[in-house]
């Protein structure tokens, strides 16, 4: 029965895909001709997944690029989006990524404030279905990283979260009293870290060549205001291929977190999710670590060059340490789905996936490519 509904969800987004583009409000800066052109594009927003059902809101995406040296430059956005679903979550966001001139620095940063009741299941890369409970509560997030060139694409520089949760709510809270649960009266995660980037990716929305590998970590303490002592360190290494003559795009990832420490539940490593471990709840399991491996191979497109499509297949487990991880528990997923392009100068698409894994399914909506 779920799967029969999630094939009907699937082609009534297809009918959505069809007028995507007429949706879409592109208004072009005239100024810089003979240059890039700035442009801001608005649309409404359209997406779906387990975590928050059918969300709808709107979104607007200005694309610049900063200085003289556009042809070795590449593009920057900034993009705020507010949006609600019909699980009674809300979230209002602004982004960016943005590549000074001739890339000398490249910063990125989020600024979120949402309310997201979500399924909890405990911690552990076996917690069963029947534990799930209802977790809701009020968020304030705030990223930001500088990043200086100092070799090619090679970044080095700092970055800094700070995590405030506030108005927690457990649906029972006392199901989990065998676990030691950390966060669950809320409090605020500050982490100052250092981060190593080698970036050559042709574009940061939707890569048809390049790789991307990232060697993170935040170290959250009580000096930064922190309520919670503990360390987080990210793995993540992408790799794209161009095949020959046009036949498309394989796209691999390998990404792992891992956290040492009294890490709250929400700072925990989560499997599943819209962008890796398809198929599978966000935080369906969630526990320290976290290794995941994908692959992606993207169509070229076709019919007048808006569709593509894609598919793709991805393994992965958590644990509370690497020495507990274990070949046979890794958990597998695949699919595929549809593009439609956006904007075709900028890579940009929506993307509809539908992702199986064990004793799950999923159908996502979402605008951008996965990794």
């Amino acid at each position: 029965m779920k799967l029969k509904l999630s094939f009907i969800i699937l082609l009534n987004l297809i009918t959505l895909f069809s007028l995507a583009q007429d949706t879409v409000a592109i208004f072009a800066s005239k100024k810089d001709t003979g240059r890039y052109q700035r442009k801001t594009i608005a649309f409404p927003v359209l997406a779906s997944a387990p975590e928050t059902s059918l969300q709808l809101g709107a979104m607007v995406t200005h694309f610049f690029k900063l200085g003289n040296h556009h042809h070795i430059t590449r593009t920057s956005y900034v993009q705020a989006i507010g949006s609600f679903t019909l699980k009674k979550q809300f979230q209002a966001s602004i982004n960016h990524h943005i590549f000074f001139d001739r890339e000398k620095y490249v910063s990125t940063g989020n600024y979120t404030f949402s309310r997201f009741p979500e399924n909890f299941y405990g911690v552990g890369n076996e917690s069963p279905k029947d534990s799930q409970e209802t977790v809701s509560y009020y968020s304030i997030n705030i990223s930001e990283r500088l990043l200086r060139r100092v070799y090619r694409k090679l970044f080095i520089g700092v970055q800094y979260s700070f995590v405030r949760l506030f108005d927690v709510r457990f649906e029972a809270p006392d199901r989990f009293t065998s676990q030691t649960i950390y966060g669950k009266n809320g409090g605020n995660v500050s982490g100052l870290g250092p981060s190593i980037i080698w970036d050559n990716r042709s574009s940061v929305l939707n890569s048809f060549s390049g790789a991307y590998i990232e060697l993170s970590a935040y170290f959250n303490d009580r000096s930064l205001g922190s309520d919670f002592n503990f360390e987080s360190y990210i793995l993540d290494v992408r790799k794209y291929y161009s095949l020959r003559n046009k036949k498309g795009v394989v796209a691999l990832q390998a990404y792992g977190t891992f956290h040492t420490g009294h890490t709250p539940f929400r700072q925990l490593s989560m499997l599943g999710g819209s962008s890796i471990m398809r198929g599978y709840y966000a935080g369906r399991y969630r526990d320290n670590d976290l290794v995941a491996f994908q692959a992606e191979y993207r169509s070229p497109l076709v019919y007048k060059e808006k569709w593509g499509f894609v598919v793709f297949a991805a393994a992965g487990q958590v644990s509370p340490s690497p020495d507990k991880m274990n070949l046979n528990m890794f958990k597998p997923t695949y699919g595929g789905g549809l593009r439609r392009v956006l904007n075709k100068k900028e890579n940009l698409n929506l993307r509809i996936d539908v992702a199986f894994g064990n004793n799950t399914s999923a159908v996502y909506l979402n605008i951008a490519e996965a990794f």
